[in-house]
């Protein structure tokens, strides 16, 4: 009973389907080039992404660098020279400028440093970071 039941069911989805057609050859070629036009217009937002994604590990990584060295050069004490060595070693392209200028006032010299620490990757300045060292009595 119950096969019969199915077997009618199934003839009866198929006379119904029997005046539909399937997609044809065009209709499917069509539906593609729609697909390669819509995945065509994403392709520069992808290409974009990736190029940024790239500059955002080279700041990133910039500043890792610069907060480092500058933190290792607080810890170091006060020098009259104002040669600060550079304590981390910068990966790749990368390079560290420690530059010690001196501003103390007259009344006071040689007590009062300006240090400007530089990243740069090439030849593109990617981190500037000031602070002031002050020698202790």
């Amino acid at each position: 009973m119950a096969t019969r039941a199915i077997r009618e069911r199934d003839l009866s989805r198929m006379l119904k389907m029997k005046g539909q057609r399937g997609m044809g050859l065009l209709e499917v070629l069509i539906a593609v080039a729609a697909l390669g036009v819509v995945g065509a217009a994403f392709l520069p937002a992808i290409s974009s992404g990736m190029l940024r994604s790239g500059q955002v590990k080279e700041s990133y990584t910039a500043q890792l660098l610069a907060r480092t060295q500058m933190e290792d050069i607080k810890g170091l004490p006060y020098d009259d020279t104002g040669l600060y060595p550079a304590t981390v070693s910068a990966p790749g392209d990368f390079t560290i400028t420690v530059t010690a200028i001196d501003e103390s006032p007259p009344e006071f010299p040689n007590t009062l440093q300006k240090i400007r620490l530089t990243v740069s990757y090439g030849d593109r300045q990617l981190v500037v970071l000031e602070t002031y060292k002050a020698k202790r009595p």
